[in-house]
């Protein structure tokens, strides 16, 4: 169930979510007398009950779409497909991976940015200076 309320009609209350998310590392949610915490989707709850394990990597394809501005991760045995949270992109091209780091590199406005594929962290910039967009790109995970 999905549900939705709006804040400025909700007065402040206290509870064991407020302070620091409970000390979940995802989704804490509210219980009389308590908490629960849970993870965000395909994520797997530890044992400790407050932090999350990724799920187990399969194999999928990366896949963008410079007309809707976002990049997909496709699996490539079941075909559902997800977009990689990776904030506002304005016109993504070339893409490329490194599954060393889990790293998703894109050309996008005339750089060339990385972020890791679930999104934690930040958007990096690699290179924003003296560049074109390019069509394609490869990395060289050797060297």
């Amino acid at each position: 169930d999905l549900h939705l309320h709006d804040s400025s009609a909700v007065t402040s209350v206290s509870n064991a979510c407020t302070s620091q998310n409970g000390g979940c590392q995802h989704l804490c949610l509210a219980r009389p007398g308590g908490r629960t915490c849970a993870c965000d989707v395909d994520w797997t709850l530890q044992q400790d009950g407050t932090t999350c394990e990724p799920p187990q990597s399969s194999d999928f394809l990366l896949i963008v779409d410079s007309e809707e501005g976002a990049i997909f991760e496709v699996n490539i045995a079941s075909g559902s497909k997800k977009t990689l949270p990776l904030g506002h992109l304005v016109y993504p091209l070339a893409i490329g991976y490194d599954p060393a780091t889990d790293f998703v590199y894109w050309s996008d406005n005339h750089k060339i940015l990385r972020a890791r594929r679930n999104g934690f962290g930040s958007v990096e910039e690699v290179v924003s200076e003296n560049i074109t967009t390019p069509p394609d790109m490869a990395l060289d995970l050797n060297g």
